[in-house]
């Protein structure tokens, strides 16, 4: 089936000149508009282009046909899918890459979100691809909301992965339209599909959209609290736990989630000393490895003693295995 859609995708969607997918039909749904009562904005520095989504989201569908062909010993298919991704990787530099600035097609948020997000960004264009999404977001929108369904799929992991905590803690925490912080305040209890839902014309206006959350409780869980499986593993029977604890503003955390194992708790709170104290539940028949803001055991203290040597050191931070259990970490 999946191999259906694929065919019949790119026989009647590709662009052989262009080397570009075509098929779209939303682009980035229900984007911050421009003014309070319209629906659908028309402003073109606000659109993202169609044609960059789908290239971008068909791409990484061959990608995935390539790791299902891998699995399944299908060597032909693979290369077959990995020749189309090719050509949609020359086609995206070629229509969307832009030289003098370091970001995508017309600079939107999501452009480059999903750029990034899909791996079409090369390693070196990824700084100027976050510096154009921080000038975008933090300059021009002023600390709120500036992409919509599509790339708030990709926001929070994209710019929570580039050290970019201190935008997305601004972003989930302002009552600024657009935001999520503004719908709280306007009496919502739910999600709105517009971000302008209390002022648009009602013709196309729900009140119940959760999916425009996008990747905002994905960074809660996974970022915020660093409950995170281990791809791989199956799923939860080994966990990666490295939480944002450097994210400015934040100061503390209290996260808990149901594995198949059990229940895996992560709580922490900075201390008013610079310390920081993190309780981590790790269920049975599991194993965690934790990753601190240190790498020297003599600033870190499990259960009232030294910790052990630190499994590996990756960036300046200390990696630690764990096993099932409930630990008191402080760390100094």
């Amino acid at each position: 089936a999946m191999k259906r859609y694929i065919d019949y995708t790119y026989s009647n969607f590709y662009d052989a000149e262009q080397q570009l997918m075509t098929a779209d039909k939303y682009g980035d749904w229900c984007m911050p508009v421009e003014s309070p009562e319209i629906i659908h904005s028309k402003a073109p520095d606000r659109l993202t282009d169609g044609k960059l989504i789908a290239t971008a989201y068909f791409f990484g569908m061959l990608e995935m046909m390539q790791e299902y062909g891998d699995m399944l010993g299908r060597g032909n298919e693979i290369t077959d899918y990995a020749l189309r991704a090719e050509k949609l990787r020359q086609g995206f530099y070629k229509n969307f890459v832009n030289a003098e600035d370091g970001g995508f097609s017309n600079n939107t948020v999501t452009a480059n979100l999903v750029a990034i997000a899909s791996g079409l960004a090369l390693p070196e264009q990824v700084p100027g691809a976050l510096q154009n999404i921080r000038h975008q977001i933090m300059d021009v929108c002023h600390g709120t909301m500036s992409s919509g369904i599509i790339g708030n799929q990709w926001l929070w992991r994209v710019l929570a992965r580039n050290g970019c905590s201190d935008i997305l803690w601004q972003l989930a925490t302002t009552t600024d339209y657009p935001s999520f912080g503004y719908m709280t305040s306007q009496g919502a209890t739910t999600v709105w599909e517009l971000w302008n839902g209390d002022t648009a014309a009602p013709s196309m206006n729900s009140r119940n959209h959760v999916m425009q959350l996008g990747d905002l409780l994905i960074w809660c869980y996974e970022d915020l609290a660093g409950i995170c499986t281990d791809g791989r593993q199956v799923g939860f029977r080994q966990l990666k736990m490295a939480p944002k604890f450097e994210t400015e503003g934040c100061d503390w955390v209290n996260a808990s989630y149901e594995t198949p194992y059990g229940l895996v708790v992560s709580r922490w709170k900075k201390q008013s000393d610079g310390g920081l104290t993190w309780i981590v539940s790790i269920p049975a028949n599991t194993s965690a490895e934790v990753t601190l803001l240190v790498a020297d055991r003599r600033k870190v203290v499990v259960n009232g003693k030294p910790a052990s040597k630190p499994l590996r050191v990756d960036g300046g931070k200390g990696v630690w295995s764990l096993g099932s259990g409930t630990y008191s970490i402080d760390i100094q």
